[in-house]
């Protein structure tokens, strides 16, 4: 996260609230991000004539963050990462 990131390279404690900062800073920003991309995967779909979007269309734009989640888990857990170390670092 930001704040191991930030931590780690400067004094922890007086750097501690900038890294707290930064790290709700990418949290905000990715949510806000992954909601408009969902909306601009929704919009690919035509809407009926109630103005409705199709369930596919839904259902595509869930599907591919459920895929991010996924692969974000693939990279948390892959092999050789020494989180342990990485950690003990940023304390």
């Amino acid at each position: 996260s930001a704040w191991s990131y930030c931590s780690g390279r400067t004094d922890g404690v007086a750097f501690a609230g900038r890294a707290s900062t930064a790290n709700t800073l990418l949290v905000f920003g990715g949510t806000f991000l992954i909601q408009f991309v969902m909306g601009v995967i929704i919009d690919q779909w035509p809407r009926d004539a109630a103005g409705a979007y199709p369930t596919a269309a839904y259902q595509t734009a869930f599907a591919l963050v459920i895929v991010g989640l996924l692969l974000s888990l693939v990279w948390l857990y892959r092999p050789g990462a020494d989180k342990d170390e990485a950690l003990a670092k940023a304390l």
